[in-house]
């Protein structure tokens, strides 16, 4: 995201990372939250002829935010992204990250 003021121009953190040369991928893994946090959002539904038009609330998965440790010796950072869903039995993840900059994301399941 590149934000601008007068004659100055600054990037947000996560756009320099993505495209730092000298950064590097990060993996770590993450412990998510029993429930995916979601947030009701009203939306108008039209049917299939179009004729019929109704508003409902629909769930919507939102962001997630969840300590990622990149070593064994538990350091790493607080990281905010979209997993989308999953069940309280597969509720770790494997994170490839440059800083905040998340390139991918892995559900993985206890084994």
């Amino acid at each position: 995201m590149k934000l601008t003021k007068k004659n100055q121009t600054w990037f947000s953190g996560s756009a320099i990372a993505r495209w730092n040369q000298c950064s590097f991928v990060q993996y770590g893994y993450a412990v998510l939250p029993n429930q995916v946090p979601e947030k009701r959002e009203k939306t108008t539904i039209i049917d299939s002829d179009g004729k019929n038009k109704h508003v409902a609330a629909v769930k919507t998965p939102q962001r997630v935010d969840a300590f990622v440790a990149d070593d064994p010796f538990g350091s790493g950072s607080w990281l905010k992204f979209y997993t989308g869903q999953y069940s309280s039995k597969q509720h770790w993840t494997l994170v490839a990250h440059k800083g905040s900059y998340i390139s991918n994301i892995r559900l993985v399941s206890r084994a």
